[in-house]
């Protein structure tokens, strides 16, 4: 609360008139609060426009690749006979191969919790051998990156990425399972397979791996990306703030002084 020089000077002279208070600040004061106003309401827009103005996420639902989707024959990615399966939202595709020979795939009913899973050939791949290595390879459909979270796993399997498809080049890992081919265990792969373009489950020998298995419920996710806000969006933001902001300013410009 401010005292008004008027009253002040009644006070210092006696006057019996009593003090007039008032909330009203002195006019240098009021600019002072127009300015800092202008101020807060520019960071604001900066703000709300760097959050989401400038760029919008945009992600797909995951899916889980079961081995109960419907399989068929196809020429798959290397351009021989192979068998493939897609999700059933349509995103992603997985094809079984042998390089350099038709590819198929060991698919059969486990019972238990696991139902439908594919039992790898174990026999195939090793580093002398790459070249007639068997396993599935799964992409998107449109190309796209994606995450590959977790799997169900009995015994062993080497994951990765084909780099040639006729000499079986490539960066593989070997991972080991649990659990019974009813039931399999759960392994992660974390952050692993994150942004890839590719996944390459593989016998495990590929990667130095002796103990076949079973393979099941391949978790996989779409990566999240970022793309810019479309510039009609941008300027339909910074024109419903500037409005908003510049109405407040003048309401408040309206208000009368204090006497």
């Amino acid at each position: 609360m401010l005292v008004v020089p008027s009253a002040l000077f009644a006070a210092a002279h006696g006057d019996s008139a009593c003090l007039h208070v008032t909330s009203r600040p002195y006019p240098e004061h009021r600019l002072h609060l127009r300015r800092s106003s202008m101020r807060r309401f520019s960071v604001m827009v900066v703000g709300v426009l760097s959050v989401m103005g400038v760029y919008s996420s945009t992600a797909l639902a995951g899916y889980t690749f079961n081995f109960n989707e419907s399989r068929s024959g196809a020429t798959i990615f290397n351009g021989l006979s192979g068998v493939q399966s897609f999700s059933t939202d349509g995103v992603y595709k997985l094809e079984f191969f042998w390089l350099n020979n038709s590819g198929h795939d060991h698919v059969y009913n486990a019972g238990g919790t696991a139902g439908n899973v594919e039992g790898n050939h174990n026999y195939s791949g090793n580093a002398s051998n790459a070249n007639i290595m068997q396993g599935l390879r799964i992409t998107r459909v449109d190309g796209g990156v994606f995450d590959v979270k977790s799997m169900r796993l009995r015994g062993q399997a080497a994951a990765g990425e084909l780099t040639n498809f006729t000499t079986g080049a490539g960066t593989f890992s070997l991972y080991n399972g649990s659990g019974t081919a009813s039931s399999p265990g759960l392994v992660s792969f974390g952050t692993s397979f994150s942004g890839v373009t590719s996944f390459v489950l593989a016998d495990p020998g590929r990667a130095g791996g002796t103990t076949g298995g079973d393979w099941d419920d391949i978790v996989l996710a779409d990566t999240l990306t970022e793309v810019p806000a479309p510039p009609a969006v941008v300027l339909a933001v910074i024109g419903v703030m500037s409005a908003g902001g510049m109405g407040w300013l003048r309401r408040k410009k309206a208000v009368p002084d204090a006497a």
